[in-house]
């Protein structure tokens, strides 16, 4: 026989206390997407901040662009090694 619920449905629990509870602090970030990409270390030793990356990123692919070249995902690194798959 189920035990009969001590709560009505739709109220908190007496044992939980979220009244010390912090907002996520990446959540707006996470709202709006984002994509990790592994970086080898002697290359991200080469720029000073994420906005440098996007910047050197950005310019390659306005670069691919005037020159007619397609964009491509390929597997390469650890991850293609271990059989990760991109998306």
């Amino acid at each position: 026989m189920k035990k009969a619920a001590s709560h009505k449905d739709g109220e908190m629990r007496t044992e939980y206390d979220f009244s010390s509870a912090v907002k996520n602090p990446y959540a707006e970030r996470f709202a709006l997407g984002s994509n990790i990409v592994m970086i080898k270390p002697e290359i991200f030793a080469a720029f000073p901040s994420e906005e440098a990356v996007n910047d050197a990123l950005e310019v390659m692919v306005r670069k691919g662009k005037q020159n007619g070249a397609r964009a491509t995902r390929r597997r390469t690194g650890s991850l293609a090694a271990q059989g990760v798959r991109s998306r």
